[in-house]
């Protein structure tokens, strides 16, 4: 199953209180699930975006797709990490099936080991391996 995601606007936050209403039924559906540990709500971290964004882990859509389909919930791909905070979740979703590494950061990591090669750079090397580049 993939991830999902609700997107709510200022007026579903504000007048509606539509964000404290899937935190409270997916906090319930959670629970009486058993809180699985790879099962989280997410939202998105960014403040300069009117609204929100839910994200539901593939195992929370799997639990909770009444919930989804009452609030428009649609399939996504896995949002980066650092980019949501955890809602609901255990361990602040230490479990969660994240892609290990996205491909923004692999390709900063990239372009840092190849500026640090050029310069010939002791610590280029030492990143490279980390990386598991040549």
């Amino acid at each position: 199953m993939p991830w999902y995601k609700v997107v709510l606007t200022e007026d579903d936050i504000v007048s509606t209180d539509k964000l404290n209403s899937i935190i409270l039924e997916f906090t319930n559906i959670w629970t009486a699930s058993g809180a699985p540990p790879e099962a989280a709500l997410f939202d998105l971290n960014d403040f300069s975006v009117p609204g929100d964004i839910c994200y539901f882990s593939p195992e929370a859509a799997r639990i909770a797709m009444p919930l989804l389909q009452r609030y428009g919930g649609v399939p996504c791909g896995s949002p980066d990490r650092y980019e949501v905070g955890a809602l609901v979740a255990a361990a602040n979703g230490a479990s969660v099936p994240f892609h290990a590494l996205t491909s923004r950061i692999w390709l900063a990591i990239a372009e840092a080991v190849e500026a640090l090669q050029r310069r010939k750079a002791p610590a280029g090397d030492r990143i490279g391996k980390l990386a598991g580049l040549p």
